[in-house]
C-alpha cells in the first residue's frame, strides 16, 4: 500500500505538473523538452547553428531556423539545444520565435498581449514584471524603442518584446518571444557578458 502511495506522489508531484504545463506552450508546435529532430531534419538543425553562441562552451547550441515551410505564424524560430542528454536526443531547453511586422507596430502589441495572456493562463504562478519601454541600443538617434514584458517561473523565464524601429534604421518592426529553462538563461547571460 505504501509503495502505491509513494508512486502516486512521485507521479503527481509539482514537478510533473510543471512539465505538463511546459508542454502546453508551443511555438510552431514546438515545446520545451521536445527533441529537436522530432521537428526538423538533422541537416536543417546543423546547417543553421549560430556559432556566435558557442564561444562559452559546447553545452548548448543555438539553431536559427528561418522561414521554414512548416511555419504558419513565425518568421524565425531559434532552438537552444542541449548537446548531451541521457533522456531525450537533442532536447530543446530554450526557444525563441520572431514575427516581422513591416512597420505595423499596432499588430505587434496585440500579439504581444495575446502571448502574455496565454503564458499567464498556462503558468498561473508566474511572476510578471510591468512592461518596460526602452531605447533600442542599435539606434544612436534614440528614435527606435522596444517594449518588453518579463515573466518568471520556478523553472525558467520568458520575455515578450515588441520592437518599434525608426524608418532610418531600415529594420522592420518585430515581435520576439523567448522562453528558457533557468540553466539556459544563465548560459546566455554568461555568453553575452563574454562577448561584450
Amino acid at each position: 500500500m505504501y509503495k502505491i502511495v509513494i508512486l502516486l506522489i512521485l507521479i503527481y508531484s509539482p514537478l510533473t505538473f510543471a512539465n505538463d504545463n511546459i508542454k502546453k506552450f508551443k511555438i510552431e508546435g514546438i515545446s520545451l523538452g521536445d527533441s529537436a529532430i522530432d521537428h526538423f531534419p538533422g541537416r536543417d538543425i546543423v546547417n543553421n547553428i549560430n556559432h556566435k553562441y558557442n564561444r562559452l562552451n559546447d553545452k548548448y547550441h543555438v539553431s536559427d531556423i528561418f522561414q521554414h515551410h512548416s511555419f504558419k505564424k513565425f518568421d524565425m524560430v531559434s532552438l537552444i539545444i542541449q548537446s548531451e542528454s541521457e533522456e531525450v536526443l537533442f532536447p530543446i531547453n530554450g526557444m525563441s520565435g520572431l514575427i516581422y511586422y513591416e512597420k505595423n507596430i499596432k499588430d505587434c502589441y496585440v500579439e504581444k498581449e495575446n502571448i502574455i495572456n496565454e503564458l499567464q493562463s498556462i503558468f498561473k504562478d508566474a511572476k510578471i514584471e510591468d512592461p518596460k519601454i526602452l531605447v533600442h541600443p542599435d539606434d544612436p538617434s534614440g528614435q527606435s524603442h522596444y517594449e518588453e514584458t518579463k515573466l518568471y517561473f520556478d523553472w525558467g523565464f520568458a520575455r515578450v518584446t515588441c520592437y518599434d524601429m525608426a524608418k532610418h534604421i531600415n529594420l522592420d518592426d518585430a515581435l520576439l518571444i523567448d522562453i528558457f529553462y533557468n540553466e539556459v538563461d544563465d548560459w546566455l547571460q554568461k555568453t553575452f557578458q563574454q562577448n561584450a
